[in-house]
């Protein structure tokens, strides 16, 4: 299979496929030239390193899965290469176990790539995924914003909501209560509370009651903590003090490749920022989500459990009240 990309362009682009900003080079801003921007600019470049981080976490992910295609396919350039529609319907046959037809010609004119992705837009109406201002015309022309939120949706999708009964279970809602009330946020908020509360506690230490994708994870703790609950010899929870945040992410992030199996498709500087990108968090944490999802289920406790529980949560509310 051969991806051709259309030349055609609506915007402009740098180098990598992302949106110039007005005036600024994305890629090289200096401390100055941050203190001399306008707000507009400042909101213009945030946007655009989100962006940035988005295209490069998700196109990871995209490959750990077309990576097992025969032949396998490759994702380079996220907001080109998705135009003909190809990969697209590559990556939705992966997912779902399912063939699609697909048109595939030397060279790609505009209705083969509109059918293209009509086709992958379509499949994913029939899985009653729900795709809020998607039009194939804007997939055609590689617009980042729209390509990014399809992509950000299958991910959700394929990665966590596909899974109904451990949503169900996670959040304690039966069948008849229906999906509609669920959150992929919440099940995998409260996936990784779950496996943080089953052998975490007695690390008081550190903050682990995660209620955010964002600054929470900066430090790497809790990337190392979810490898730690998964299990526990391949992560000594007491060396983390020792380590800066890019030690401590990089750390999770290899021994989780390695030992668990789980690709590395965020790199240390990615999190270990001001204000991390959470959708790029939730779809590498969502990944042990997938293939570890007992660790994250909800477990009875032994009455000695429920007793360290009551000791433990008490003594964290005379820490609290100490601190205030």
């Amino acid at each position: 299979i051969r991806l051709v990309s259309s030349p055609r362009r609506v915007r402009e682009y740098d180098s990598e496929g992302l949106s110039r900003l007005p005036g600024l080079d994305h890629c090289q801003l200096t401390l100055s030239s941050v203190e001399e921007m306008t707000p507009e600019q400042k909101i213009s470049s945030k946007r655009g390193e989100q962006e940035h981080v988005q295209k490069k976490t998700f196109t990871n992910w995209m490959n750990t899965y077309l990576s097992k295609i025969n032949p396998p396919l490759q994702v380079n350039n996220l907001f080109e290469d998705i135009k003909d529609g190809i990969i697209l319907i590559r990556l939705l046959e992966v997912l779902s176990k399912e063939s699609l037809p697909v048109n595939i010609a030397t060279a790609m004119k505009p209705a083969h790539r509109l059918s293209n992705v009509k086709t992958a837009l379509d499949f994913l109406n029939t899985r009653k995924i729900k795709l809020v201002n998607v039009n194939p015309l804007d997939i055609v022309d590689g617009r980042p914003k729209i390509v990014l939120g399809l992509i950000w949706t299958i991910i959700l999708y394929f990665q966590i909501e596909e899974q109904e009964e451990m949503l169900l279970e996670l959040l304690g809602l039966s069948k008849s209560t229906g999906q509609s009330k669920i959150t992929a946020k919440q099940a995998l908020t409260t996936w990784v509370q779950n496996a943080f509360s089953q052998r975490i506690t007695r690390y008081r230490q550190f903050n682990l009651h995660i209620n955010d994708f964002g600054p929470s994870w900066r430090d790497g703790v809790a990337f190392n903590a979810i490898v730690h609950s998964i299990d526990p010899n391949l992560v000594d929870m007491k060396d983390l003090e020792r380590k800066s945040n890019r030690e401590n992410l990089s750390m999770a992030f290899t021994v989780a490749e390695e030992k668990l199996g789980i690709p590395k498709i965020l790199d240390p500087e990615d999190v270990d920022v001001d204000k991390p990108d959470e959708k790029s968090i939730m779809t590498y944490v969502a990944q042990f989500y997938k293939a570890y999802p007992e660790t994250g289920k909800p477990k009875a406790l032994t009455a000695n459990e429920r007793e360290q529980k009551q000791f433990t949560d008490f003594l964290d509310t005379l820490q609290i009240a100490e601190s205030q």
